[in-house]
């Protein structure tokens, strides 16, 4: 494969954050020549984050390149001797900022990353809000997506809401599309908890809400998501 190779996304980056925790708190001196950065590079160049074309180029995520991410990460670690918070990129930082302070939780969302990276589904998944992806990665984006998509459970949602208070408004904002422009039910179904949080199971209406398009985005932007409550606490300040 000719041209370089993509930057590193928040999955990844997540995995070599976790690594990079545990090893650092048993005192551990991670190089290229260490066996967990050679298993984490076979497991980045097995992962469908990136197409097959991409992952079959020997270079892609090789001990090099993961030793390599492993040194921004200690360089934007603040608790590192001489390094500060001067390298690395704008993804090592986020992820640095969102997940540092929470290694269990980081855990958690690396293992369900590991289990959804292994449904072929999910590997030939795609969304159009690409961007967002920001939040907790690729891989746990998608799934999210596709459980707010699933059509018998946003059905069921938006039927029982109505049945309850006569109207499909947004749970944030009041929008309703019907009352506003004579176009009733646009309206988005968001799924409520984390996939790390929760993991395999079985999602109940009481998982779910209903958002206006913009307030749905606007709770995919920040990291981790807001629920509606604080985003329409957001909305109240003066």
């Amino acid at each position: 494969m000719a041209g370089s190779l993509p930057d590193w996304t928040t999955d990844e980056v997540m995995l070599a954050l976790d690594l990079y925790l545990r090893e650092r708190d048993q005192g551990v001196k991670l190089s290229k020549g260490s066996p967990s950065v050679a298993l984490l590079s076979e497991e980045l160049r097995s992962l469908p984050i990136h197409p097959n074309e991409v992952r079959s180029n020997p270079t892609f995520r090789n001990v090099d390149g993961v030793a390599l991410k492993i040194h921004n990460l200690q360089s934007v670690d603040p608790t590192h001797p001489g390094e500060g918070m001067g390298h690395g990129s704008r993804v090592d930082r986020e992820v640095w900022e969102d997940w540092a302070d929470r290694p269990d939780e980081l855990a958690a969302a690396v293992a369900e990353i590991r289990r959804l990276g292994s449904i072929p589904v999910i590997a030939e998944t795609t969304g159009e809000d690409e961007e967002a992806t920001a939040i907790e990665g690729r891989i746990l984006y998608r799934n999210h997506r596709r459980l707010e998509r699933n059509p018998t459970l946003a059905k069921k949602k938006r039927k029982r809401v109505m049945a309850q208070t006569g109207r499909l408004a947004c749970e944030v904002c009041d929008f309703e599309s019907g009352e506003v422009y004579g176009v009733p039910g646009v309206i988005d179904v968001h799924h409520l908890v984390p996939l790390h949080v929760q993991g395999e199971g079985e999602v109940s209406l009481s998982d779910l809400a209903l958002l206006c398009p913009t307030c749905h985005r606007t709770v995919h932007k920040h990291r981790p998501f807001l629920t509606p409550d604080e985003l329409r606490q957001r909305r109240s300040r003066p």
